[in-house]
């Protein structure tokens, strides 16, 4: 089986930034008869942003 998945696909917005983007790092996609049955996965490297870092200093009430 072989099938293609854009990278837009991955994008997820970030409230730092306030943009949508796609995180680098290591995605591992499989498939399977379900999520606790997974037949076969890979791991692809994405290059990307890294994500900001959130102030955990000040809390709102």
């Amino acid at each position: 089986m072989q099938f293609s998945i854009p990278v837009e696909e991955l994008r997820f917005y970030d409230v730092i930034s306030q943009s949508l983007m796609v995180e680098e790092g290591c995605y591992i996609i499989g498939a399977g008869t379900s999520s606790a049955n997974i037949l076969i996965k890979t791991e692809i490297q994405i290059p990307g942003k890294k994500t900001g870092q959130r102030d955990s200093s000040s809390k709102d009430t």
